[in-house]
């Protein structure tokens, strides 16, 4: 993976494309070695409505996958007709604070943010950009009032530094995109 990703432009939505959506949207399988560079490029350079792209893939996978499709809605709230939203985020390594001593403290973090009106589980896919992977999570309802701030609805996630893992979320943690499809 690390070295498909370019530095520049946006390499979560880059690996998005080439990790969720060429891989399950059958627009987007078995395209000639050129048509996937450049989508892979426009991926990069934020071309495409990403959010809509991965609700799609994840609508169309599970018409083959599951016995019960989760259809895309455009109901307030929810992004399936089984009431639950997708989220897409990046834990990226910067600065996350002051040290006692005064020093800048710095860490892999990130937010599952936009759960304002959100009420049912939470399917994530995420971008570990120190780990240079992608990530998918399945949040129960219950699970997402217990994390999310109540100012501004919103789950911060921060992840060992060594091994990138976001200890919250591990145990909603889905080994493959299926596997979240499915949940």
């Amino acid at each position: 993976m690390a070295s498909v990703i370019r530095d520049g432009g946006s390499p979560s939505e880059e690996a998005f494309m080439i990790e969720v959506v060429q891989q399950y949207h059958p627009e987007f399988i078995n395209l000639p070695a050129a048509i996937i560079r450049r989508e892979i490029d426009l991926a990069r350079r934020g071309m495409f409505q990403m959010s809509a792209l991965l609700e799609e893939t994840i609508s169309v996978r599970s018409k083959l996958i599951r016995g019960v499709p989760l259809e895309n809605t455009d109901a307030v709230g929810m992004d399936f007709t089984d009431g639950s939203d997708l989220k897409s985020c990046t834990l990226s390594y910067g600065k996350n604070g002051t040290n006692p001593d005064g020093s800048q403290s710095y860490g892999l973090t990130g937010s599952i943010s936009g759960l304002k009106n959100k009420e049912g589980d939470i399917r994530v896919i995420l971008w570990n950009d120190l780990m240079k992977r992608v990530e998918f999570y399945f949040l129960p309802a219950q699970v997402v009032q217990e994390m999310s701030s109540t100012k501004n609805p919103s789950i911060r996630i921060s992840a060992n530094i060594k091994t990138g893992d976001v200890a919250k979320l591990q145990p909603y943690k889905c080994k493959t995109f299926d596997e979240l499809v499915l949940s």
